[in-house]
């Protein structure tokens, strides 16, 4: 990512980072519907449970953020560190949210 020189190229990193923030808080919502209900059917019925979906529930979360918050170090700006913390949790959610639309 290029260090921000000019106020043009701030607002467009805003716009930026706006945008994945929004993909990312509506992709949240819907994962956490989705596992809402298998955690629901978990509890009425383990037999059935998607061990595997409520497995990676954590782990999954713990990585994103792992990554982000290692690559934020190494960011120049504000807007730069959290675009950096940013993109691996919006790319794990949204890859959950397609995931889950198929299934």
């Amino acid at each position: 990512m290029k260090l921000t020189t000019t106020p043009f190229d701030c607002l467009i990193q805003a716009m930026d980072v706006s945008l994945l923030w929004s993909e990312t808080l509506t992709a949240s919502a819907y994962v956490l519907s989705r596992r809402a209900n298998i955690l629901y059917g978990a509890a009425e019925n383990p037999l059935k449970a998607d061990m595997a979906e409520i497995g990676r529930m954590i782990p999954e979360k713990m990585d994103a953020f792992g990554r982000g918050l290692a690559d934020m170090g190494r960011a120049e700006t504000a807007l730069d560190a959290a675009e950096r913390l940013l993109k691996p949790v919006h790319a794990a959610v949204t890859a959950n949210a397609r995931r889950l639309r198929r299934s």
